[in-house]
């Protein structure tokens, strides 16, 4: 699948899910960082199936942004996940691979989640 071709999918989804990166003054070169992550997501790996609502949670959370904290600095990341969350998650999830720090990673865990009943630990998905 080419590039170009991906990026045509990620932005058709964060607009079919009715999502705005809102570019304003300054904010050119984040949203371009941003559409690059979860173009990397895409290519990366086709079956984590970034569909319309991890995207939605991911907006809800940090705005596609994947070096924010949260919580007053209990979260962090494109999804904003807690450590001692992302750790039993993983865990749960069997996927001993992932690293808290990668926003790929951060991002096949909450897809994981979403699949397994977990959604609830993000607080975005009960305003979803």
């Amino acid at each position: 699948m080419s590039k170009w071709l991906i990026r045509g999918i990620v932005l058709f989804l964060i607009f079919e899910a009715g999502l705005q990166f809102g570019i304003k003054k300054g904010r050119q070169l984040e949203q371009a960082e941003n559409i690059e992550i979860i173009t990397a997501l895409l290519e990366e790996n086709e079956k984590l199936q970034v569909d319309a609502l991890t995207l939605k949670i991911m907006e809800c959370e940090s705005g596609f942004r994947h070096d924010v904290y949260g919580d007053s600095g209990a979260s962090y990341g494109i999804v904003q996940i807690q450590y001692p969350t992302f750790l039993r998650l993983k865990k749960l999830s069997g996927i001993r691979s992932l690293k808290y720090s990668n926003p790929i990673h951060q991002v096949r865990l909450l897809r994981w989640s979403l699949v397994n009943g977990y959604g609830s630990e993000w607080a975005c998905y009960g305003k979803i």
